[in-house]
């Protein structure tokens, strides 16, 4: 067991547990008599966002959560991923991720030398759905579902998760 992965593995821990303990206790126990919804009503603002806005955080503890049980799971784990399907998703991966990142770049920064070069419409949309498609057969085969089921059934199936293949 590599000591720096065992660091970083420790350090994400404390830090996803100690980020969502500190938010459940900013929602559970109120300052001074006052709740987190309280507090911002009670302070004049022209941009509050509707609650349901927030509602987003649940995801994204709930991804923290899924990589800190990834990370431990990995520490004791030594399995090479073969992602030999990715080619059944992304033929052009070079041309793939140039787009990702001039995309991501425009989207993230607004940098206007890059917009026409940004996707847009129905080929980000395209886009994500594949690195959704990779992100799950990464997932499954680290759970041990075997290459070859996943290149199985990524063949056989004309139509997976919303594009074609």
């Amino acid at each position: 067991m590599d000591m720096k992965n065992l660091l970083l593995v420790i350090g994400n821990s404390i830090g996803v547990i100690g980020t969502i303990l500190v938010n459940a206790l900013a929602v559970i126990l109120p300052l001074n008599g006052k709740s987190t919804s309280e507090l911002s009503d009670a302070i004049p603002n022209l941009f509050v966002p509707a609650g349901i806005t927030f509602s987003i955080w649940s995801i994204i503890y709930l991804f923290l959560i899924m990589f800190m049980i990834y990370q431990i799971i990995s520490l004791y784990k030594k399995r090479q991923l073969n992602i030999d399907y990715i080619e059944k998703i992304i033929p052009k991966k070079k041309q793939f991720i140039d787009n990702i990142v001039k995309s991501r770049n425009y989207y993230v920064h607004y940098d206007y030398a890059i917009e026409k070069k940004a996707l847009r419409g129905s080929m980000l949309f395209e886009t994500f759905k594949k690195l959704r498609l990779i992100l799950i057969c990464c997932l499954l085969q680290n759970l041990g579902i075997s290459k070859k089921m996943l290149c199985d059934r990524l063949s056989k199936t004309e139509y997976i998760m919303g594009h074609n293949l």
